[in-house]
């Protein structure tokens, strides 16, 4: 008795199983050869580490670990900076949550210890170690060592407009001079626009905080910013 025969329709559907078997060991095999030889910053499934250089996956890690409270403080421990809480704190419209102050592992901000949202410590301490040092050691041949800042935390809208600022929510920091450890100060409203190597240090660095956080601004966007770069982690994003 002869077997009954294929129709060309299952013998199609065949076909297409084979080649997404094919396709399937293919991706296996890529796979299995990217975890094994490329770099753990280009790849989206290795965990983020502050230590890596930035890559290929480094920017979705980044973000996925922003919006997660527990991977955010993994992150930071992991790659050596404390995170010490704070409590929750409700000042009307206002709000201090997820939040707590930086203790070691980055370069230190004066005054010290200023409140600051989990996102917001975490792109600190990624401009820290990827835009700002570099920076300094390549630009002006030496160590930042401070940090000088205007603040995080203030309950107040936008200038100009009626929605709440981020420092509403201490997720906004403005930067207002470097100190590097020859002495040397570094400040905003003096050295932004400046042809020299200030200027072009701060120049960079106001350009590399716009991978970490959302909102970057300097004096380059009005002059409500002529004295410091407002650095933020909130909804909107714009570089300028």
């Amino acid at each position: 008795m002869r077997p009954p025969r294929s129709s060309p329709e299952s013998l199609a559907l065949a076909a297409v199983w084979a080649a997404l078997l094919d396709l399937a060991l293919v991706l296996i095999a890529v796979a299995w050869i990217a975890d094994a030889y490329a770099p753990p910053q280009d790849l989206p499934w290795k965990p983020l580490r502050l230590a890596d250089p930035p890559g290929l996956a480094t920017h979705m890690k980044f973000e996925r670990a922003a919006q997660d409270r527990r991977a955010c403080r993994a992150v930071l421990r992991e790659g050596g900076v404390g995170f010490w809480e704070v409590p929750i704190r409700v000042d009307g419209v206002c709000a201090v949550l997820n939040a707590g102050r930086l203790q070691g592992g980055v370069t230190p901000l004066r005054p010290a210890g200023p409140v600051m949202t989990c996102p917001q410590a975490l792109a600190y301490a990624f401009w820290d170690r990827h835009a700002l040092r570099p920076a300094a050691r390549e630009t002006l041949g030496a160590r930042v060592v401070e940090v000088g800042h205007y603040g995080t935390y203030a309950c107040r809208r936008v200038g100009g407009r009626d929605g709440l600022s981020e420092h509403a929510f201490a997720n906004a920091l403005d930067v207002a001079e470097v100190r590097l450890a020859d002495g040397r100060r570094v400040s905003v409203l003096k050295d932004f626009k400046s042809d020299g190597a200030n200027g072009v240090f701060l120049r960079r660095v106001r350009t590399g905080a716009c991978r970490w956080f959302h909102v970057t601004l300097s004096p380059d966007y009005n002059a409500a910013h002529r004295d410091h770069l407002h650095l933020d982690s909130g909804r909107y994003r714009v570089c300028r």
